[in-house]
């Protein structure tokens, strides 16, 4: 049971444990207080925002980088070269970026169609929800310590 919400055949008291969790009052209904999974959604549509803004941008440093624009040029560590140019610089990270979006976008879709499809007070989702949102942060704890590429030319 969640801390502070319903009742309990524990001896707990809690309205005690609601005021000390900084909660102005404790549930009446323990189904009303944790069947929500909404935070889960919300997160990750942030975590999906974060990967569509940085894929727009890696577009753009794909498109700049590339010969034809020569705008920025990417330092060795955000690319690879060519086994046949060994002097071009591929965007590896730009491109790591674009595809580990899809990813990300997916995971919410799959949030949401999880919620749509249970019952309000149903919680055996919460596991696949809760490893969703885990794996949109463990793609951008890839992605974000080497963002972000390149140096102006």
């Amino acid at each position: 049971m969640f801390w502070g919400a319903g009742r309990s055949s524990l001896g707990l008291d809690p309205d005690a444990i609601a005021e000390q969790l900084g909660f102005t009052a404790a549930a009446d209904n323990s189904v009303d207080a944790t069947a929500s999974r909404d935070f889960a959604a919300e997160a990750a549509f942030v975590f999906a925002m974060i990967g569509v803004d940085m894929s727009r941008l890696a577009e753009d440093i794909i498109i700049w980088s590339s010969t034809e624009f020569g705008y920025v040029t990417l330092h060795d560590s955000w690319s690879t070269g060519s086994s046949i140019m060994p002097q071009k610089k591929n965007p590896d990270i730009a491109e790591l970026a674009r595809g580990k979006s899809g990813r990300l976008i997916g995971n919410l879709a799959g949030l949401a169609r999880d919620a749509q499809g249970s019952a309000a007070g149903l919680l055996t989702g919460t596991c696949r929800k809760t490893r969703t949102v885990f794996d949109s942060v463990a793609q951008l704890e890839l992605l974000l310590p080497r963002w972000p590429p390149g140096e102006a030319v």
